[in-house]
């Protein structure tokens, strides 16, 4: 697993959203990475939609020319 932003806090990946250091995709990736290696073993997701969140967060991050929001 290259991406560890999931051991960071949610302070910590608001606080690197906040300062443009990550982007929210990157956040995503790393959560569904991690969730794709616990899951197999605790079965404790039953329905996942990453790739939805992962679509629509990509959109954004190409609008955020246009659209400033809170974190990106």
């Amino acid at each position: 697993m290259k991406n560890l932003l999931w051991k960071k806090t949610a302070c910590e990946v608001v606080d690197s959203l906040e300062k443009k250091e990550i982007k929210p995709s990157e956040v995503l990736v790393s959560l569904h990475e991690r969730c794709d290696e616990v899951n197999k073993k605790i079965n404790a997701l039953p329905t996942i939609f990453f790739d939805l969140a992962l679509e629509k967060s990509l959109k954004i991050e190409k609008q955020s020319n246009l659209i400033k929001g809170n974190f990106y």
